[in-house]
């Protein structure tokens, strides 16, 4: 099931069973997929990475209006598990090893190597920090 429809369930659902926080929420990140489906010309349909991107901005909208911690409770169940600081900085340790890279130009392999293969599951500044550290 795709995560659009996951999240259409979830309003269904939410409606049924009088969950207002939750239910507003889905509303608002519904409208926001809706929108991100509209271009100038036709309607295109979003990938479930570019969902995580819009549910990713809707958290850190919420945390910095200092919003309920139930609202960002309500958001977190679709994001997967995300990569601790410390499997991020052996990942990246492996793929200097693997790939012999060896300074800071070699950077974009490894920040390409995590989008490629564990998009959404990392913190980009994390990572981008990691990834200057082992590399100098």
């Amino acid at each position: 099931m795709k995560l659009k429809e996951k999240i259409s369930e979830d309003l269904k659902s939410a409606m049924k069973n009088r969950d207002s926080v939750k239910l507003n929420v889905l509303r608002v990140l519904k409208g926001e997929i809706e929108r991100g489906e509209q271009t100038a010309t036709q309607k295109i349909e979003l990938a479930d990475i570019d969902v995580l991107k819009l549910i990713k901005k809707m958290i850190e909208g919420i945390k910095e209006t200092k919003g309920s911690e139930q609202e960002i409770e309500s958001l977190n169940i679709y994001l997967p598990q995300q990569l601790s600081e410390s499997e991020v900085k052996l990942i990246a340790s492996q793929i200097k090893e693997s790939q012999g890279l060896t300074n800071a130009k070699d950077m974009g392999k490894i920040m390409n190597h995590f989008k490629d293969n564990y998009g959404g599951r990392y913190d980009g500044k994390v990572l981008s920090n990691i990834a200057k550290e082992i590399l100098n």
